[in-house]
């Protein structure tokens, strides 16, 4: 599978930028943007070409992806690149404040493994800040592909909110939110507007967001999902 994501990837890193939701980015930027501090060292795993990530403010920013062809496209020079798995980043534990993934999870095949390695990357109370789409609305998600709305995801096996419960019990970590986010991703302004007020009411979304903090322990009085 691996294999087959990195020769996908490869070949749309080109055109991904110009194809990405604009809308989609903006959110996730606002989401990771709330966590960080000017201090931290972050790290995002599956950066693509760091447009993300380049708009970050930290200490020490470092990206990660599998594909070559997206870590060729990263110019900014005040980003470290790496080619790595990511189930095995090259990098010592607790070293990052913050890491963050977007749009990876359903790509890889042991998601709980990715997780894992995530949290081994960042210091005790730190956050891993994770969002990848709703498999409960996978009809949705496909519908969209096949209407050419959204880029063609390539090799992938989306998380219904059942599972991600299952992957996250047993690591040790807080959950400092777990939400559904974006019902509109396209239309007028206002129309997305409506969803994120929806997003908080009817409690769906086109994607799970969670944030995890390292702890010592498992942390039983998480939040429920």
């Amino acid at each position: 599978m691996k294999n087959v994501v990195k020769y996908h990837y490869d070949t749309i890193a080109d055109s991904y930028d110009d194809r990405s939701n604009k809308y989609c980015n903006g959110r996730y930027l606002k989401e990771v943007t709330k966590h960080l501090h000017q201090n931290d060292i972050i790290i995002e795993i599956g950066c693509g070409s760091g447009v993300l990530l380049s708009q970050l403010m930290a200490s020490k920013k470092i990206g990660c992806d599998l594909s070559f062809n997206f870590i060729k496209k990263m110019h900014q020079t005040n980003v470290l690149r790496i080619q790595a798995d990511a189930e095995t980043v090259p990098l010592k534990s607790e070293y990052a404040n913050i890491v963050y993934h977007i749009n990876l999870l359903e790509h890889v095949p042991e998601p709980g493994r990715v997780i894992r390695e995530g949290m081994r990357l960042i210091k005790t109370g730190g956050r891993q800040i994770i969002i990848t789409p709703n498999g409960d609305l996978g009809a949705v998600l496909k519908l969209a592909e096949k209407l050419h709305l959204k880029i063609p995801e390539g090799p992938h096996r989306f998380l219904k909110t059942r599972e991600f419960k299952r992957i996250i019990s047993g690591i040790n970590a807080r959950v400092i939110e777990f939400k559904k986010m974006v019902i509109f991703p396209f239309g007028p302004r206002t129309l997305q507007s409506f969803g994120e007020v929806m997003e908080t009411v009817v409690k769906i979304g086109l994607f799970h967001l969670i944030v995890l903090e390292k702890t010592d322990h498992a942390d039983k009085t998480s939040p429920a999902f």
